[in-house]
């Protein structure tokens, strides 16, 4: 997601229209939906402290709305929810819906289900996510985490039988490596500070599977849509680790009261809350966040400015990725097993073919019939052939209710050259793998 800009489309407070504001109901908001501005710019509920400062002239001049308050709102729902910012002046439409269907795009995100892109409602055990730094410009060296990988930066390998790979600028390559080395000694450095007694477990993970996913960017020739993903996956993993280390270093600090409250907003993702005490904690901590309530709500809450919420096709990429990839998840946005599903995608998608689950033979059957060494008609007819060493983008075939995705894409000889190509024939089985069991825990 690109840096946004910082002026919302806002509506001026204004003299409200003659009303009981305790007769409030979802339809009166989705007619008129200045009536959430009802208090707008008021601090008190006293009707004379209320007339003494419109008399000052106060009235939408303050900043100060409290965790309780939003300097900016919108109606949701048809008015049955509303949500509002006590710290922000921008809104982004909440991803909704009971049946979400996350499936990789084009761009090798996850579109308005990605933590990387768009606010996600809060998770306690995915809490640090909202720390996740927004894109920086151009200019920034960190702007090469939001990269996405071009033919032009892509040099294919000219050497052995294989066409159709290779590895990514060495340019950026550097530029890669260069943030992750730091961020590992940072996590190192984190690991072994005794001011944090009590780590988080996802930094060693994370670490290490960083490391891993760099070792295969530098050394490991693919197709481009597998460097594509490959160098998504690291950059991934690089924003999430950067998001924990802040989320243990500073906001969690700030949030328990070991550090000063933040005297600013970061710049970071947010994210989006139901509970009141999740948004004074992050006031506290200097994080973003939108607090959505009942429309009942109405009558006790002050919110000073109406905003147009922005929508993820004005900013996100949502076209699926071509060959189309499985839907992996199917569920709420606030369900922790979309994080999970993700992991696990990751996990399996460089993944070799296992011949444990391929290879079917009689138990009694002689060895030597594997290997020619008896006529072709003994060869038992189940045998599959892998064809190449090199699995190309490699997912295990499972429903969509499991979590994980399937790809066409294999590694078949050509008859022409005799060389392997990369993705080029369809699969129609896929072994079936074990659980996960070494899963990312915050």
């Amino acid at each position: 997601m690109s840096q946004l800009p910082e002026c919302p489309l806002s509506l001026p407070c204004e003299q409200m229209s003659d009303f009981d504001i305790h007769v409030i109901t979802p339809e009166v908001i989705s007619k008129d939906p200045k009536v959430l501005l009802h208090k707008a710019g008021f601090d008190s509920d006293s009707t004379s402290e209320r007339i003494s400062q419109k008399v000052r002239g106060l009235i939408c001049h303050f900043t100060d709305v409290g965790a309780f308050g939003g300097r900016v709102g919108a109606p949701l729902d048809e008015g049955s929810f509303f949500i509002m910012s006590p710290n922000m002046d921008v809104i982004y439409e909440p991803p909704f819906g009971h049946e979400r269907h996350m499936r990789f795009r084009q761009n090798f995100r996850y579109g308005d289900d990605d933590p990387l892109l768009w606010p996600q409602p809060y998770v306690m055990s995915e809490c640090h996510l909202a720390a996740i730094p927004l894109r920086p410009q151009s200019g920034d060296p960190m702007a090469v985490m939001w990269w996405q990988v071009t033919r032009e930066e892509f040099t294919l390998s000219t050497r052995g039988i294989v066409t159709g790979v290779g590895l990514i600028s060495g340019v950026k390559l550097a530029q890669i490596a260069g943030l992750a080395s730091s961020l590992q000694s940072r996590a190192t450095a984190y690991l072994n500070d005794h001011n944090f007694p009590k780590k988080a477990e996802g930094v060693t993970i994370l670490s290490n599977a960083l490391k891993q996913g760099m070792t295969k960017l530098e050394s490991l020739p693919m197709g481009l849509q597998q460097a594509g993903f490959c160098v998504s996956h690291v950059q991934r993993l690089y924003l999430e680790l950067v998001a924990l280390l802040d989320y243990m270093t500073v906001y969690k600090p700030r949030i328990d009261g070991r550090l000063p409250t933040a005297a600013q907003v970061a710049s970071t993702m947010g994210a989006i809350t139901e509970n009141p005490m999740v948004a004074q904690d992050f006031i506290r901590a200097g994080l973003p966040v939108w607090l959505v309530r009942s429309y009942k709500e109405v009558p006790v809450t002050r919110i000073d400015s109406l905003v147009v919420m922005r929508q993820p096709a004005d900013y996100l990429c949502l076209t699926d990725a071509k060959p189309a990839h499985r839907t992996m998840f199917v569920g709420k946005a606030d369900d922790p097993n979309k994080y999970l599903t993700i992991n696990k995608y990751i996990r399996y998608y460089f993944r070799y073919p296992n011949p444990f689950d391929q290879i079917m033979r009689p138990a009694n059957a002689p060895t030597a019939a594997l290997f020619g060494n008896t006529p072709a008609q003994s060869v038992p007819a189940a045998v599959v052939a892998s064809g190449s060493g090199f699995r190309s983008e490699y997912i295990p075939s499972r429903s969509s209710s499991s979590g994980l995705p399937s790809s066409s894409s294999n590694s078949t000889p050509t008859a022409s050259t005799g060389k392997v190509r990369v993705g080029s024939q369809n699969q129609s089985t896929r072994p079936q793998p074990c659980e996960l069991h070494c899963m990312l825990t915050v």
